[in-house]
Parts: structure tokens; sequence; C-alpha cells
């Protein structure tokens, strides 16, 4: 019996010798909040994620609830928050990822008009070594953002 094989290529460089790869360093995490955290008018409080689900690179502290990152580079964030609202009155939040206590570009809007609301805010950074990443929320109203696996902070470095 003869088996012949078909789409198979040799790695490594023309004269067949594989060079060494190079280490790719792995950062990914994810969190999602242990507790009610209550929100005001007056400050942007920062989100806190007090339940680490993973962290490839232990780069995300739990208790402060900040990323930061051991290598620079572009990575890719998503948050998301289940609020609700202790009011009547409608109003809008602003879920926000900020980097050195610096609001990003990445920002979810939402107004709030039912009383639980999900707001998400996702996209890409360019980051450098020891930037420090939260997420915060901004509203001109009164509420709660509620704990659970729905009110999370995931992120990975994709270059």
């Amino acid at each position: 019996m003869v088996v012949k094989r078909i789409g198979v290529q040799k790695s490594g460089t023309a004269k067949g010798v594989r060079k060494p790869c190079k280490k790719v360093f792995k950062s990914a995490f994810r969190a999602i909040a242990n507790r009610n955290q209550p929100v005001g008018t007056i400050v942007s409080p920062i989100v806190l994620f007090g339940i680490e689900k993973f962290d490839l690179g232990n780069e995300f502290n739990p208790v402060t609830s900040t990323f930061i990152p051991k290598q620079s580079g572009t990575y890719r964030f998503f948050s998301s928050v289940v609020f609700t609202k202790t009011t009547t009155e409608t109003f809008d939040i602003f879920l926000q990822i900020t980097v050195n206590g610096i609001v990003s570009s990445i920002i979810g809007e939402i107004s709030v008009s039912s009383e639980t609301v999900i707001v998400t805010a996702s996209g890409s950074l360019n980051l450098r070594s020891g930037d420090k990443v939260n997420v915060s929320l901004a509203s001109n109203g009164v509420g709660i953002i509620k704990k659970g696996f729905r009110t999370r902070f995931a992120g990975k470095r994709i270059r």
C-alpha cells in the first residue's frame, strides 16, 4: 500500500534548517464583579471586578481592578456593566475604559429609561508597559452596578 501525502509543507528556511521560535508573551485576563456597587452623580467610580476568572500574565489585580501590562503593545478590551437605577427619572450613563486615570477613546453610552440596562464598551488601545487600565462609570443619575457574570472586564494582547 502506497500512502501519498498531499499539501504537506516543510517548516523552516529554504535549506530545511529550523530557526528558534521567538517567545511570545501571553497576556489575557477576565474578571467579574463580586459585589453590588452604588453610583452617585458626583464621582465616576472605578468599577470593581473582584473575581478573577483567569489571568495568563499575572497582570490584573482584582483588589484594585487594575490591569497593568508587562509588555508594550496593542491590547483589545471589553467591559460590560449591569446598571439598575434607583430613581424614576431618565438619565445617561457612560462606561469608560481609562488609561493612567485618563478616559480613553473607548466609551459606552446609554440612556437609562428602564429599571435595568446593560452598557458595554470595547476597543483596542496601544499601551506601554506599566500603564494602568481601569473601568469607570459616569452617571447623571443614581443607581447600582450589579454584581454577577454580566458585569465583567476582559482584555488580551493582540500585537
